[in-house]
């Protein structure tokens, strides 16, 4: 038999030619063992390509869970720096600016002023009422004293306002730090 036959021709071959047990064809017996073991070879490969098939199937599906929890984790980070920027920004407008502290401060001293005025021109004209000079010496220590008391607030809550300005833009800043060092999700 030459050396070329092929799968079919050997086939063919083999249905013509009878098998004698006692003297068997060995050409015939290895041809036999080598389409089996051909046979045997490729539902090997396939049955391994299928299930590596699966499992890359799986991977995949896996992957696309963990990038769809990893996205979903990512807003709701930003979500949340985003609502604290918001709440940041919500604060910050509801302190007095400088502007409107130094405007009462002023119109505070200028009622000081205008009570040390009245002060001055009212122990001029009452020399001989020691008792209603008293009082009204009383009242303008004790006006003066209100007013010393508001613009001292006014004075602290300034420099409280100015220490939250420069708090809420730390915080400002770490926020946007803290987003700067997040991984971009991508859509």
């Amino acid at each position: 038999m030459p050396m070329a036959t092929s799968r079919k021709s050997l086939a063919n071959n083999n249905n013509h030619k009878s098998v004698n047990n006692e003297n068997p064809d060995p050409t015939l017996l290895t041809t036999a063992q080598l389409h089996r073991e051909m046979d045997w070879i490729k539902n090997y490969v396939d049955d391994k390509f299928e299930s590596i098939q699966r499992e890359m199937k799986l991977g995949a599906e896996a992957n696309t869970a963990a990038i769809s929890k990893s996205e979903l984790s990512y807003e709701k980070r930003f979500e949340s720096v985003n609502e604290f920027r918001n709440q940041m920004a919500d604060q910050a407008g509801r302190f007095m600016t400088s502007v409107e502290s130094r405007a009462l401060h002023s119109a505070a001293l200028a009622r000081i002023d205008d009570l040390a005025r009245r002060f001055e021109r009212s122990e001029g004209k009452d020399v001989g009422h020691v008792d209603q000079r008293s009082e009204t010496r009383g009242n303008i220590i004790g006006a003066v004293g209100i007013l010393s008391a508001l613009i001292m607030l006014f004075i602290f809550l300034n420099g409280l306002n100015s220490k939250v300005d420069q708090n809420t833009q730390q915080r400002i800043k770490q926020a946007d730090e803290i987003i700067k060092t997040l991984p971009h999700a991508s859509n």
